[in-house]
């Protein structure tokens, strides 16, 4: 047996080499249906973007008062989210003003704006990159008078026609 091996030594190294590789590339092609499938299944390509409102008033003078609103995008899901200056980012004011509407459900789609930003995405001039876990704070304050304001931060993507948003009333005093 050990003679057989001795001459035979360079023939056992060529085959364990094919072999070697041969399973090495079975090994890469499992690995890459692996990883593919986990990642659809769990959706780790989906994304998934979320925007808190919160707003908040401060004295301004006798009669006045500013209004800042605070709109957070942030990136929940585990795919990094574009968005383009020729998207829309806007931060909305609409006063609710008594007596204009009957009782029960507002109609606050039906409110006239107040105020309203101009695309928030075009100071960037890039694209604007939520990486996952990431939240950014974007604000825009506003001279308002005493009174109940509905305010609205939205974001719409234009590539795949696709709206987030969150809204908060808040009684300015």
């Amino acid at each position: 047996m050990r003679k057989w091996l001795a001459n035979n030594r360079a023939d056992i190294a060529t085959v364990t080499q094919v072999v070697t590789a041969i399973f090495q590339i079975v090994a890469v092609v499992v690995a890459a249906i692996w990883t593919w499938r986990l990642s659809t299944v769990t959706g780790e390509t989906i994304e998934n973007p979320n925007v808190t409102v919160t707003a908040e008033v401060l004295p301004y003078d006798d009669t006045q008062r500013l209004l800042i609103v605070n709109m957070r995008p942030k990136n929940v899901g585990k795919a990094v989210i574009r968005y383009h200056p020729t998207d829309d980012m806007r931060i909305t004011v609409k006063a609710l003003t008594p007596g204009k509407a009957p009782g029960g459900l507002v109609d606050v789609d039906g409110l006239p704006v107040t105020f309203q930003t101009k695309n928030l995405f075009t100071k960037y001039g890039t694209a604007y990159e939520l990486y996952p876990g990431i939240e950014f704070h974007e604000s825009a304050a506003f001279v308002v008078q005493p009174g109940k304001y509905y305010v609205e931060g939205e974001i719409k993507d234009k590539q795949d026609d696709s709206t987030v948003g969150d809204q908060a009333f808040i009684e300015v005093r």
